[in-house]
């Protein structure tokens, strides 16, 4: 379960939206060059880390726009 402060919720739209500058401030690495674009791509490369564990969020492509999956949790996933 990844809980958000500070992401921007439209009810119109179908997405998140996590403002970089808001991730960096957070103290979130964000990694946002492709892997396309990156000589020896790693795990690090397109994705978000997160400290204190290094959490890594794997980014993927939509067009132009970085992004990664996500749903609202089902009452059977909150309890488990």
């Amino acid at each position: 379960l990844l809980l958000l402060q500070n992401a921007l919720h439209v009810p119109s739209m179908d997405h998140n939206l996590l403002p970089p500058f808001m991730l960096r401030q957070a103290g979130v690495t964000v990694n946002d060059i492709p892997k396309i674009q990156v000589e020896h791509p790693t795990d690090r490369d397109h994705a978000l880390i997160s400290p204190p564990d290094d959490f890594i969020i794997p980014l993927s492509l939509h067009g132009v726009f970085s992004y990664f999956p996500t749903s609202k949790p089902s009452m059977e996933q909150l309890q488990s």
